[in-house]
């Protein structure tokens, strides 16, 4: 188990870069109740790629699986200018619900943020969940951004609380809903609730030991990788 740790985080590190750890007053920070606000989404999004196990059949569990179910890929930009966020961070969080057509299999969450040019640079560069206790974490997500806070974003997980039930699909849709758009400083967090109507929706294909989407990986190449790792053929 140490020795499948060490070799997710090197990938990940290699794939993204060296991490820059947010200010421990950001992640303190008390949170002010829910706010009800018309829709303002922070940041375009666009899912580039999807990678689905095929879970429904024990034999694709292999050891270069880690156990995971599912690999994400995607592009967000932020619909303002981080240079004008002073000392805030903006994050916006989605759902990105798998179904098939014989209906919901489940749910994944995901996220992005922009941080304003500082000295140290405050942006994320690599970031996991749990990030305090690799131990702890079931799944693993990465980032990688640049100053105008534009960033790509990966997530690799289980899926374990998937609904599996209704037996093998024959293709698998994922649609991506933006849940809500956080501002944060270093007193305070305000929680806005986005627009629940779809934002993006995919269609995934049979392909190896499951199913994918995929818009960013030339096909020479991605079949040469572990398509449960698509940050080291994807580039920022």
């Amino acid at each position: 188990m140490i020795e499948k740790k060490l070799i997710l985080c090197s990938i990940l590190a290699i794939a993204i870069g060296i991490a820059t750890i947010v200010p421990l007053a950001f992640i303190m920070s008390p949170a002010k109740a829910q706010t009800d606000t018309d829709d303002q989404p922070q940041f375009s999004f666009d899912l580039q790629y999807a990678y689905v196990r095929d879970c429904w059949n024990t034999s694709t569990l292999t050891n270069d699986t880690y156990g995971w179910a599912f690999a994400l890929a995607f592009k967000t930009s932020p619909n303002f200018n981080v240079s004008d966020l002073d000392s805030k961070v903006i994050y916006e969080t989605y759902r990105a619900e798998v179904s098939s057509e014989k209906g919901s299999i489940g749910n994944i969450s995901l996220s992005t943020f922009a941080t304003p040019n500082t000295n140290p640079p405050m942006n994320f560069t690599l970031y996991l969940d749990q990030w305090y206790n690799f131990s702890d974490s079931k799944d693993s997500a990465g980032r990688a951004g640049s100053e105008n806070g534009a960033s790509i974003g990966f997530k690799n997980g289980f899926g374990e609380n998937w609904d599996l039930t209704s037996g093998e699909p024959q293709t698998l849709t994922i649609t991506i809903y933006r849940d809500t758009w956080i501002i944060r400083s270093v007193n305070s967090t305000e929680i806005f609730k986005s627009n629940p109507e779809a934002i993006q929706q995919v269609q995934l294909q049979k392909y190896g030991n499951g199913f994918l989407y995929n818009t960013a990986i030339p096909q020479n190449e991605l079949d040469t990788i572990n398509p449960l790792f698509p940050a080291l053929k994807m580039s920022y």
